[in-house]
């Protein structure tokens, strides 16, 4: 017989030979095994952190790992998770010190976690939250013609793929699915007003491989600074300007996009197209706001500031991301999003692709023309 114990607590077991009838019994085959539970340790969180319903199997080592899996440090019974940077509390739901980047979030409290939105936003490591890179792709993909479905989805690898924040604490593969990584409503005050389907887009996704941007926050790995924009300190020490920067990340970045452009596929293609595009406009995006700065948690060597990414002037990096729109459409000879006339911005395009883009427009009824890294097209008149 077999029998399920629900819940902690004692269970008393007897053997009883009652019969209506005399039967002799022996007891010395009769042994009780308990098996168990194949669960170690469970732990169930409010949002904000703070554990209940936690259960240990007695003499299992105990796993101190837990919510978002940081550290729980619980001497003194202080029951503070360890963030790397700072220690969290979550009884209170806020941070033991002051944000370091509290002036990018001047309406909240300086020890708030997460905006006070742990259900859409997650902290990595007590430092910063990804900015607007989705909601900027999404929104300029869609203004130029493409569907719902290609938008949110380029903008996911835009965003979450090519910033990679679980990369920050050396985790190459996150936790799919259940991690929220960005802001969607507190960007400079604006609302992105983004629908729930487009808010799942913000999560790390089960069919997602992220492998391909395991060191994207890396502070020492060049490659992974083209993705930003951005120079390594040892790059800048070396004496790597900053336009030096930006030209190579342009370049690197309109070779991604025309990579998948010039398969001729459209909208039809699949998440290795999308993670080499994405990583394009991403970079394209980030061009125009890093200009090249120092990326670096020594605070005399690092020029990128948090508040200018959530705070500062994103008109050019629209335009840019429009821009990919069009040239991606022109490529594969949808040209509705040009319209009459339009401007292109182009700069970081080689010689080769601009005529390519060029040549499109004129064989397609447009004038063109290039100048001070814009493409201009006008409809011809019949």
């Amino acid at each position: 017989m077999k029998y399920e114990i629900k819940q902690a607590g004692y269970a008393d077991r007897y053997i009883s030979n009652e019969h209506s009838y005399q039967m002799d019994v022996y007891f010395d085959d009769v042994t009780m095994t308990r098996i168990p539970s194949p669960v170690v340790q469970q732990e169930d969180f409010y949002p904000f952190g703070l554990a209940f319903n936690s259960y240990s199997r007695e003499n299992s080592v105990k796993q101190d790992y837990l919510y978002n899996g940081k550290e729980l440090q619980d001497e003194l019974g202080l029951n503070w998770e360890d963030y790397g940077v700072r220690m969290y509390m979550p009884e209170i739901g806020r941070w033991g010190v002051i944000d370091m980047m509290a002036g990018a979030y001047s309406s909240v409290s300086p020890y708030q976690y997460v905006l006070n939105n742990p259900i859409l936003c997650m902290d990595v490591d007590g430092k910063w939250t990804i900015a607007i890179h989705f909601a900027m792709t999404t929104n300029a993909f869609l203004e130029n013609g493409y569907s719902q479905a290609f938008s949110d989805r380029l903008g996911h690898f835009a965003s979450v793929y090519a910033d990679n924040p679980s990369s920050v604490s050396g985790s190459p593969t996150p936790s799919h699915g259940q991690t929220p990584v960005m802001v969607y409503n507190y960007i400079a005050g604006q609302d992105m007003d983004l629908t729930f389907k487009q808010q799942l887009y913000l999560r790390y996704q089960y069919n997602v491989n992220y492998a391909g941007t395991a060191n994207s926050q890396s502070e020492t790995d060049p490659a992974s600074q083209l993705i930003h924009s951005t120079r390594t300190a040892e790059q800048a020490r070396n004496g790597r300007t900053r336009m030096e920067a930006v030209d190579q990340a342009r370049t690197t970045a309109w070779n991604r996009i025309f990579s998948v452009a010039e398969k001729g596929l459209g909208e039809n293609i699949g998440d290795e197209d999308f993670a080499t595009l994405g990583l394009g406009v991403h970079a394209l995006q980030d061009a125009e706001r890093h200009q090249g700065v120092v990326y670096s948690s020594n605070r005399s060597e690092n020029e990128h500031s948090i508040s200018g990414d959530i705070h500062g002037n994103q008109t050019s990096s629209k335009m840019i991301t429009s821009s990919v729109a069009k040239v991606y459409g022109i490529i594969n000879n949808n040209f509705s999003s040009i319209g009459n006339k339009s401007r292109i911005a182009a700069s970081g395009m080689s010689t080769m692709q601009l005529l390519k883009v060029i040549v499109k427009l004129k064989d397609n009824g447009y004038n063109a023309s290039y100048s001070n890294g814009t493409i201009f097209a006008k409809k011809k008149k019949d």
